[in-house]
């Protein structure tokens, strides 16, 4: 792994020290303001009174949404109990309207066989008259196959049809006028057995009902959408309280552990507040640790990076050298050539020049010189 790679690691490891003693001083914030009056340390007084102020304002703001959530969900519980014991109540009214069609029946059997008491028979007569002489002429034609017969029989087919909501109708009258007691028959017990078991299941039903109407009614009187509007409300407020706690406790845990005095003890702060104090102080210890390995990878760099310079230079060097090497050996040709060519002149004018020449060319102009012995 390069330097700069680990240095990367270091720093790494550095903010995730930082934030974990974030962390710590927050744990001892709260730990202090749990066990400690403002009286315990007046150097972060300030402190301790702005997180104790936050954090009852966040516990009485969430009390407060608490408490609209639960009625909101006891609202939309009860929205839904509605929904299921009116189905409930469909079902057994249903169920109370077919008995008392069956409770119908057994009244019309006893009128046309002359048996029914004559308080119900006053009751019931303007319906069964009509019905007690279709129904022997029903009897009469259901033997008879002519074909104006089964015509008619077709007509008292369709009268039929209308049977079923007479005898229920008789049967809604003999409950509102209490006369389901007063009826005989072969299975008037079974039929006065579950007519009482449906009607306690109604009661209970509508018992249910009207209790949960009068808790909807009271939570509606509050305003229904007045609860999801504050409960978002106090949510944004909730969520910005605690953002807001976190920083006093850090605040308040940090100023508290910066001007602890040297002779603090678990006594006087508790054992967890020890404990975090111990941390916090291990921490700034790594801390210190991860700065020196930093500082001293960075020298290695920067011992890296001078070497490389210094290498360069004397790559440099090397090569000026190199070019002074050259030129003198330039140098050292040219000033030989020099050399013969003087003795050349020299050798000419040992044999003889001519005597005019000299106003034109003077032979210092080929001897001596800067190369001249």
């Amino acid at each position: 792994m390069t330097a700069q790679a680990i240095i990367t690691s270091k720093i790494q490891q550095k903010e995730d020290t930082v934030k974990d003693m974030e962390l710590l001083y927050e744990e001892l914030g709260r730990s202090v303001a749990t066990t400690c009056d403002e009286t315990s340390f007046p150097w972060c007084r300030s402190e301790l009174a702005s997180f104790l102020s936050q954090k009852e304002m966040n516990e009485e703001q969430e009390k407060r949404c608490n408490s609209l959530q639960n009625k909101k969900k006891t609202l939309n519980a009860k929205n839904k109990e509605k929904i299921a014991y009116k189905k409930e109540k469909n079902k057994i009214e249903k169920e109370i309207s077919t008995l008392l069609s069956r409770f119908g029946a057994t009244c019309f059997e006893a009128y046309v066989s002359s048996s029914l008491d004559e308080d119900i028979v006053s009751l019931v007569n303007p319906i069964f008259a009509k019905l007690k002489r279709k129904t022997k002429i029903n009897e009469k034609i259901s033997s008879d196959s002519s074909i104006i017969t089964r015509i008619k029989l077709a007509r008292l087919n369709s009268y039929r049809k209308k049977l079923l909501p007479a005898l229920q109708k008789v049967g809604v009258l003999l409950e509102k006028e209490d006369k389901l007691d007063a009826l005989t028959g072969h299975n008037i017990s079974t039929l006065r057995a579950e007519y009482e078991k449906l009607s306690l299941k109604h009661e209970d039903i509508e018992a249910q009902l009207t209790e949960v109407e009068k808790v909807r009614r009271l939570l509606k009187e509050e305003g229904e959408e007045h609860f999801t509007e504050e409960i978002e409300r106090l949510e944004r407020t909730i969520l910005e309280g605690k953002q807001n706690e976190t920083k006093a406790a850090h605040l308040l845990g940090e100023e508290l552990y910066k001007n602890l005095p040297n002779t603090i003890t678990s006594e006087m702060i508790g054992d967890d507040a020890i404990h975090l104090i111990d941390q916090i102080t291990l921490h700034h210890r790594q801390l210190e640790e991860v700065d020196k390995d930093i500082e001293k990878l960075k020298n290695e760099i920067k011992i890296g990076e001078i070497s490389a310079k210094i290498t360069h230079d004397r790559q440099k060097v090397d090569a000026l050298i190199k070019q002074i090497s050259n030129c003198q050996a330039q140098i050292d040709k040219i000033t030989f050539s020099i050399d013969d060519k003087r003795r050349e002149i020299i050798e000419l004018k040992s044999k003889g020049t001519y005597e005019s020449f000299s106003e034109v060319a003077s032979p210092d102009d080929f001897v001596g010189g800067p190369y001249a012995n």
